[in-house]
């Protein structure tokens, strides 16, 4: 029978790590990444926190991914230009035609809204405030007697 430590010398190889290093820079949790190597979260945490190696390889690996989506997020954000080829292809696998496009992606308000939101809390996080009753409330001196040159106070069936 396989015991968690079989298992985990296994991955403590090099190409374990580099397997694991993969699953990391893909986005995968911690947790994500224990169930792949067969070991449960607790068995995941004793393991990365008793060899330095795997610890490093995770962190290289997440930010890695984690630098690829911001950089997507801000592209994202602030639009780009890319250039779009087609080619077309006769029966046996000769070009036809090639045609190459200009395409250009537009900023997005959802992540330039995202990205100040998480670079700049204190200004753009969304605020609630817990003591409003959030009721809209109309305060009027006096009723008003006209809007418009309309007298609000005429009969209407009339």
């Amino acid at each position: 029978m396989e015991t968690t430590d079989d298992r985990a010398c296994e991955w403590l190889a090099p190409d374990g790590l580099a397997v694991i290093e993969a699953w990391a820079r893909n986005g995968l949790t911690d947790a994500d990444i224990a169930h792949n190597m067969g070991l449960s979260k607790r068995e995941f945490v004793k393991l990365k926190k008793e060899n330095i190696q795997m610890q490093n390889i995770l962190k290289k690996g997440k930010v890695i991914a984690d630098a690829k989506v911001e950089n997507a997020l801000y592209k994202r954000a602030i639009g780009y230009r890319y250039t779009e080829t087609t080619t077309k292809l006769d029966p046996f696998g000769r070009t036809i035609y090639q045609t190459v496009k200009e395409c250009e992606t537009v900023p997005d308000v959802n992540a330039q809204a995202m990205w100040l939101k998480a670079r700049k809390p204190e200004v753009w996080a969304d605020k609630r405030d817990d003591n409003a009753d959030n009721r809209i409330r109309f305060v009027f001196d006096s009723p008003p007697q006209s809007v418009e040159g309309v007298n609000v106070n005429s009969d209407i069936s009339g």
